[in-house]
């Protein structure tokens, strides 16, 4: 087992505040992608950026997940959201394209973990702090949608909460953006 994976189940690695982010407690695992190396403190910014969206647009104190940031292909070997600090780590998902990781996505479901949304973390995260949101679609389309979004960070967990428990549809929310997300964007907020 890597070792990642071995840290991750000793449960190692600091809690956002008092969030309990352990699959066994029914939290969903929202799986964000590292198609480049991402440093370290970019992925730690991440995380605290991602659990304050979620917190401040949520009117109870228990959000309804965590960002799983992949370092292994066995989501069954997860036992909880990623956690800071985080360590350098190579992705197994470098250099994948957009499709790639949606059709990763389509075959490879786990319980505990979301299924029509994803997020890549990408260069531009890297350069301007964004990240991409993606779809999968439940059911053989034959034209499938595989537009993508852009935001921030803060906005990465509230945004795909509201698509996955069926709150605003993936097409509502695509058709809405136009450029990046940010903390003041009203359609962020739905």
């Amino acid at each position: 087992m890597p070792v990642t994976t071995r840290s991750q189940a000793r449960g190692c690695g600091e809690l956002y505040g008092n969030i309990d982010d352990r699959i066994p407690t029914y939290a969903t695992m929202y799986p964000v992608f590292c198609t480049t190396n991402i440093p370290p403190k970019v992925l730690d910014w991440f995380i605290d950026e991602a659990y304050r969206g979620i917190l401040l647009s949520e009117e109870d104190s228990d959000p309804p997940g965590a960002p799983c940031i992949l370092q292994t292909t066995d989501l069954s070997s997860i036992t909880h959201g990623s956690r800071k600090p985080m360590s350098d780590f190579e992705s197994p998902f470098l250099n994948y394209t957009d499709n790639e990781i949606r059709d990763w996505m389509e075959h490879h479901s786990c319980p505990g973990f979301a299924e029509a949304t994803f997020t890549i973390l990408d260069q531009l995260t890297i350069d301007e702090g964004t990240c991409r949101v993606g779809y999968c679609n439940s059911f053989p389309d034959p034209q499938p949608d595989t537009r993508m979004f852009t935001t921030i960070p803060y906005n990465d967990l509230s945004v795909r909460v509201t698509i996955e428990l069926g709150e605003i549809s993936w097409c509502e929310i695509v058709e809405e953006t136009e450029g990046t997300f940010t903390r003041n964007d009203p359609a962020a907020a739905k």
